[in-house]
């Protein structure tokens, strides 16, 4: 260990282990859980089980952040719509999400953006890049191998380590040493190790810098809002972005200590492992280092357009994971991400890159998953020198701000698709003539990897089982495997579209059918009342139809006993939620979604979860005569603190007027 610590390093995660604790196993079964895997975004966990023998290993990821509904929120909207709701979907990479919907719209419209546009779009793309990659490398990757349990107790360590003297050092670091030091001495920072924490701010400022690029392409830092179909609403200032420009050409003093920095901690915490061979997918770039335009390279299969990938990859699910998965004709998985991008384009890096790759210890072909963070650092290299020519370049032709595009919309399918810091995105969409999305479908590059992460969790736990690691060795060294693939959980998390054979029947009523609209929730806490608020607009409307109303309040099980007694021939409910992207966003669930939800035991559901979901399903165990047309709405809450009121976000108007329009439709069926 570099650091000397005070204290033992505290997980965020929770680890269970079983008989075999410290050894192979012997006679006794193993079974090691590791859940909510710190350095990690997302809910993310991993079990590995052995039998008495040690012979039997099973290795499970599993991925429980809660299911966002992107895709079906899209739907119904517009282009432009379309990319400002993407772009929502990653909080540090928004550029590539609005810059793949976009892209998807243009290739269905048939419109080409102007060369200031695209110019734009790719120097955002850096920015994202950039941050991004120091933003895992700095931040969660090198704390995690030092057993710190963030950049924080980095840079409040008390003791040096050895090795800051061999980091490069500059005149800034020693200047910004001057102010550590006197905060030190006035007790700001009395517990604090100056060289470290100077270090530390030193590195931070090239996620200020990649954070000042992206604010004056996007509008703002995160989220932004200038990309968008046919043009970008907004144009940076030359002075502005000029000044930004030096910035980045004198940051490279700043990234050799990155690297420095990032080679010793490495080196003390990567380790030496038998590794797979696996398929890499990333752009194949011709003149330059891809990120933002090329084809579509496959290290098994060539290179690819547009509609030859999109028959190439297969998307799946499995039971442990609301993650979408990916194959190919050729793999069961792949990886895709900073990696697969050096070694499908490693003529193209510069000299500058390919000498940093030396100094960490990358050469290609490399199929190491523990190597994807040196990756990402040579990357963040390259992204410095790419960044700036292409801020010269557009700068020497000049800027000026564009008109509003005459896209004309039409009936049509259109994929986009481009690099982003976690790897290859893509967007598919379907238009309507009227160039509203009717179908949408977002794989995320989490999702690609998470199949590949599947695979060498199953071959390095068994390797590490049958070498006799003990239980603490194998939870870190695969936590650090799971770390280096940077994995964005809650990007990848989204609606599977099921075949027509598994698409839910439309149920019918006959004319003097029984039904029932519940709400659920606490009236005097906020948002909570969504459901009572609802279902007093649907009474004033009026149905056409035997429809009773019911205050449900926050009983569990005792509610379904109620119900059972009237005999309803099929029950709406209608709550507040948690877990959806935006305030007012709303859920449709049947009756067996509710009861799969139920039956996991990880992310929460509703703030009633432990009383309505689950008494769901003890009500269904128990034998409760319960409608087969079971319908559950839930809205998701902006606030649920005690007082009267609804988030001014919350359309209740329209969420009642969905649920009359569909019960309506439920009775009409059989007229």
């Amino acid at each position: 260990m570099l650091f000397q610590l005070k204290q033992k390093l505290l997980h965020a995660g929770h680890h269970e282990v079983g008989d075999g604790h410290g050894g192979s196993g012997g006679e006794k079964s193993r079974a090691i859980v590791v859940k909510n895997i710190p350095m990690v975004e997302g809910k993310m966990s991993f079990k590995v089980t052995t039998d008495k023998n040690g012979e039997n290993c099973h290795s499970t990821l599993i991925v429980e952040e809660p299911l966002r509904h992107f895709e079906a929120i899209c739907e119904g909207k517009s282009a432009e719509e379309v990319a400002v709701i993407v772009s929502r979907i990653c909080g540090v990479c928004p550029f590539p999400y609005a810059t793949a919907a976009s892209k998807a719209a243009e290739r269905a419209f048939g419109f080409k953006v102007s060369d200031q546009t695209n110019r734009l779009r790719e120097i955002a793309i850096y920015a994202n890049m950039l941050n991004s990659h120091v933003l895992h490398a700095l931040d969660l990757t090198i704390p995690k191998f030092l057993h710190l349990n963030s950049v924080v107790e980095l840079a409040l360590n008390v003791k040096t380590p050895a090795w800051v003297s061999e980091v490069p050092l500059t005149p800034d670091f020693f200047a910004e040493l001057e102010v550590v030091k006197a905060q030190i001495a006035s007790g700001a920072l009395e517990t604090a190790s100056a060289e470290v924490t100077a270090l530390s701010r030193v590195l931070l400022r090239l996620h200020t810098v990649a954070n000042e690029l992206a604010d004056m392409i996007g509008g703002r830092a995160v989220h932004s809002i200038t990309i968008t179909p046919g043009w970008m609403t907004s144009v940076p200032k030359e002075n502005d972005l000029r000044a930004t420009r030096d910035k980045l050409a004198n940051a490279h003093a700043n990234y050799d200590m990155l690297a420095a920095v990032y080679k010793q901690a490495a080196g003390a915490g990567n380790p030496k492992l038998p590794i797979r061979e696996r398929e890499f997918i990333a752009l194949r770039g011709e003149k330059k280092y891809p990120f933002y335009g090329g084809l579509i390279g496959s290290t098994k299969h060539g290179n690819m357009t547009a509609k030859e990938f999109e028959q190439y990859k297969h998307e799946y699910v499995v039971d442990n994971s609301n993650s979408k998965q990916v194959s190919t004709d050729k793999s069961k998985s792949y990886m895709v991400g900073a990696l697969a991008r050096v070694n499908l384009n490693w003529d193209l890096l510069s000299k500058e890159a390919k000498k940093d790759a030396e100094y960490l210890g990358l050469s290609v072909p490399c199929y190491d998953p523990y190597m994807n963070t040196a990756a990402q650092v040579v990357e963040g290299r390259q992204v410095l020198i790419d960044v700036v020519k292409a801020i010269d370049e557009l700068l020497a032709i000049g800027l000026h701000e564009e008109k509003y595009p005459n896209v004309k919309p039409r009936a049509g399918y259109g994929a986009g698709y481009l690099e982003a810091p976690r790897g290859l995105i893509w967007h598919e969409y379907k238009y309507n003539e009227e160039g509203l999305v009717t179908w949408a479908n977002c794989i995320i590059p989490t999702g690609m990897n998470t199949g590949s992460m599947q695979e060498d969790l199953e071959y390095l736990g068994s390797h590490l089982v049958r070498t006799g690691h003990s239980d603490e060795d194998i939870e870190f060294i695969l936590e650090l495997l799971l770390t280096h693939y940077d994995p964005c959980n809650s990007c990848a998390v989204h609606v599977v579209h099921l075949d027509a054979e598994k698409e839910m029947k439309k149920a019918e009523l006959a004319p003097d059918a029984k039904v029932a609209v519940v709400s659920i929730g606490n009236v005097l806490a906020g948002d909570d009342a969504i459901g009572h608020v609802i279902i007093e607009e649907m009474k004033s409307h009026g149905i056409n139809g035997n429809v009773e109303y019911v205050h449900g309040g926050v009983d569990g099980l005792t509610l379904f006993e109620d119900l059972e007694k009237e005999k309803y021939d099929a029950v709406y409910f209608v709550d507040a939620v948690d877990g959806l992207a935006h305030v007012g966003d709303v859920i449709r669930l049947t009756g067996d979604d509710l009861l799969a939800k139920a039956k996991k035991s990880g992310p929460k559901f509703s703030l009633h979860q432990g009383d309505f979901t689950h008494g769901f399903r003890v009500a269904k165990a128990m034998g409760f005569a319960i409608p087969e047309t079971i319908v559950f709405y839930g809205v998701q809450a902006g606030q649920t603190e005690v007082g009267m009121g609804l988030t001014p976000e919350i359309d209740t108007h329209e969420i009642a007027h969905k649920i009359i329009h569909e019960i309506e439709d439920l009775y009409g069926s059989e007229s």
